[in-house]
């Protein structure tokens, strides 16, 4: 128990009153003194009568949302003492919003839930706070504590657009975007002996009457490429919303390539931030890759720093990976940036680049695919003609 602010100015004036009556000798300043003590003493002990012993715990859904999305709170609050206990007030704060949820009486062992909901303001990492739920007697004197605080943290994610295609370009197309083959496709390698466990389907009925022995196809999945994509995350390439758009649309693309199955290189033209995912199908593949780019920051030029950012990473790349798709997700761009990238691309399968941001100076890039856009929503309407023509 904890005197709240009207609690401790009783005490106080309590206190004053029966000084000044002992002193001045007036029995009626005595008397108020006493109404205060009793007032008191009758707080603490309602509050030693219906102490409350509350365990509570926040669920949020959904649990790595995207920012402007709705997130669903849901407060778990369960009765853990012996006795009933009374209405309380559970607060979380939430980027400085606060959310106050009422807590009814509840019996013992009795549970209840109550939910509220807020916006999830930005990307990268949100802490709820909640702070104790606690009571207070019918006087407002006394403060009582029935469930510790919480902080929970939410990673929010980078809005992305839904739908997209990743570009993919095969040799015998000659070279023309198109979309990845089904993940369950499969090349035909060679012909092999039946062995248990062998599919059915992949009897060769020919060479089986031939040879006199089940004989069975031997197939391998087709080499899908592997895409690597570079997000600009350079200060001077930038301004605050350019980047932030940026990062949207390498979202973006981060998860039309998860969803087609293809393994990803995600790196960042400045700083340590990398990832390297392998080609899979199941759900939720991209949600490691959109964690990173939650917590991408552009970072300034250093001072030892000699080529331009863009450029500098290109060097760090495989020098040659036939079956790469090279992504680029930037900004402003130099011109020893688009030389790198015009010889880079003759060792790739693929290339191509998006610049984001408003009166970008205008760059010779030959060999790649070039969209200049000045925001996430332009470019997945850019390039959904750019896949599918």
């Amino acid at each position: 128990m904890t005197p709240t602010g009207s609690g401790t100015a009783v005490g106080a004036g309590a206190a004053g009153l029966a000084a000044a009556g002992l002193v001045a000798g007036y029995p009626e300043l005595l008397v108020l003194s006493f109404g205060c003590f009793a007032v008191l003493a009758a707080a603490v002990t309602w509050c030693a009568a219906t102490r409350s012993r509350l365990t509570a715990h926040s669920v949020y859904v959904p649990q790595r949302p995207c920012e402007g999305d709705q997130v669903t709170a849901s407060v778990h609050v369960v009765n853990t003492g012996r006795r009933a206990s009374v209405p309380a007030v559970a607060t979380e704060t939430t980027d400085g919003t606060r959310h106050d949820v009422a807590v009814p009486a509840l019996a013992a062992a009795e549970e209840h839930t109550v939910q509220y909901t807020f916006v999830a303001p930005r990307r990268g990492v949100l802490t709820v706070a909640r702070g104790e739920i606690a009571s207070t007697d019918p006087f407002g004197m006394l403060r009582t504590v029935a469930a510790r605080p919480q902080h929970t943290q939410i990673r929010v994610h980078p809005r992305w657009h839904a739908g997209l295609l990743p570009l993919v370009t095969a040799q015998e197309h000659g070279g023309r975007p198109l979309a990845v083959r089904p993940r369950d496709d499969a090349d035909f390698h060679s012909l092999r002996d039946y062995q248990r466990g062998d599919s059915l389907r992949l009897i060769h009925w020919p060479s089986t009457a031939r040879r006199g022995v089940t004989t069975v196809r031997r197939v391998e999945p087709p080499a899908e490429p592997v895409q690597l994509l570079l997000l600009d995350n350079a200060s001077e390439a930038h301004t605050a919303q350019s980047f932030e758009e940026a990062v949207r649309i390498a979202a973006s693309l981060v998860v039309a390539v998860r969803r087609a199955g293809l393994g990803l290189d995600l790196r960042m033209t400045r700083g340590t931030a990398a990832l390297r995912l392998p080609r899979t199908g199941r759900p939720g593949a991209w949600i490691p890759a959109l964690d990173l780019l939650s917590d991408v920051q552009l970072i300034p030029r250093a001072d030892e720093a000699r080529s331009p950012a863009v450029a500098a990473a290109l060097e760090g790349l495989p020098a040659s990976h036939p079956t790469a798709v090279l992504g680029i997700v930037a900004g402003r761009l130099s011109g020893s940036a688009a030389a790198s990238l015009g010889v880079l691309s003759r060792r790739l399968q693929a290339a191509y680049i998006v610049q984001v941001g408003a009166d970008l100076p205008p760059v010779r890039l030959g060999g790649l695919t070039h969209l200049r856009v000045t925001d996430s929503r332009g470019f997945a309407e850019a390039w959904q003609r750019t896949v599918k023509r």
